[in-house]
């Protein structure tokens, strides 16, 4: 847990982060071949979390079993090899990250151009267009079916594209898709 020059201090006297170190220490010293963690990386700064990571991972390469509840979907996408969705009590998916991600289909394109917002939104393959602006740069952020076919019009017409990423899917827009979750915020901006 990285904590001796703590070892005089009272547990009420560590931080959130040290706290949470100082209980999966706990957790793992009578080697448990089953461990449970909710929200394992909460309060845990960035080097604490890539530490616990990769004791856990660590854990799992000794045959252990690592069970852990989290909203933090990232997460969950990079480091469990099963996935169980659950919504309003009822488990709607279970398998591997990558299999509940394709459960969405498409790609998420972000790029900077001069296209017309409305000519993106009008093409079949184009499900949802949503306008970041980080920095002030309007950032275009396209939900689609097929990333490719827009990309070719994009080219064909002549348009600027900056700052182009293609994606597939991430577990938490498969989360959304699968809940619900998604369609109900859109309307809620709506």
């Amino acid at each position: 847990a990285d904590l001796v020059s703590e070892a005089r201090l009272r547990v009420g006297q560590l931080s959130g982060g040290r706290r949470q170190r100082l209980s999966f220490a706990l957790a793992v010293v009578g080697d448990p071949e089953l461990l449970f963690l909710d929200e394992p990386t909460s309060a845990l700064d960035v080097v604490a979390r890539q530490r616990f990571w990769q004791q856990v991972h660590e854990l799992a390469s000794y045959g252990r079993t690592v069970l852990f509840s989290t909203h933090q979907l990232a997460e969950a996408d990079r480091h469990a090899g099963r996935v169980v969705v659950v919504h309003r009590g009822r488990v709607l998916v279970d398998g591997p990250p990558a299999r509940i991600r394709a459960t969405v289909a498409g790609s998420t394109v972000r790029l900077r151009t001069d296209a017309p917002v409305a000519w993106l939104e009008a093409m079949p393959e184009v499900r949802h267009v949503r306008v970041d602006r980080p920095g002030g740069t309007a950032t275009l952020v396209l939900q689609t079916t097929a990333a490719e076919p827009v990309l070719e019009r994009l080219f064909a017409g002549g348009h600027t594209v900056e700052a182009l990423t293609v994606s597939e899917a991430s577990l938490e827009e498969a989360f959304l898709h699968l809940t619900g979750a998604g369609a109900d915020a859109q309307a809620a901006s709506a």
